[in-house]
């Protein structure tokens, strides 16, 4: 076994390499797909750009919205909890159980519908002159 220690270099078989034309072309080819696919990503960034945009408008109005509701809401319940505190103010100036209970009472011992009328007392007053008037 030899081995060769010389630095001979290896010529390229001229049929086997292509022409520069034949280069350039392959070249021109490549890079015209290159720069159409790089076309078609910039546009659909900027669909990209485009709808996240949109998106974010709407999202911003969606929360200006919010925002307002919040605040008619924060201000309804202010309303309620001041009606709420008269509310609670006007009950206490109430009678309680033990209270009414004692009222009730009073009622029964008075009994307010026994009594009479100024028509019916002196209707009774005049049957009354009148029985004592037939009685002598």
């Amino acid at each position: 076994m030899y081995i060769n220690t010389t630095m001979e270099e290896k010529k390229p078989d001229p049929a086997s390499t292509p022409k520069p034309d034949a280069q350039y072309q392959k070249m021109f080819t490549l890079l015209k797909a290159l720069e159409q696919k790089v076309n078609n990503l910039n546009r659909e960034v900027e669909l990209i750009k485009g709808e996240y945009i949109r998106k974010l408008s709407s999202m911003k109005k969606d929360m200006r919205n919010v925002n307002e509701e919040m605040i008619d809401n924060k201000s309804v319940v202010s309303k309620l909890d001041k009606k709420m505190g008269l509310i609670i103010q006007e009950l206490k100036t109430f009678a309680d159980k033990r209270e009414f209970d004692v009222i009730q009472k009073y009622l029964e011992y008075v009994n307010p519908m026994k009594f009479v009328t100024q028509e019916q007392f002196d209707k009774l007053r005049e049957e009354i002159k009148k029985d004592g008037r037939d009685a002598k």
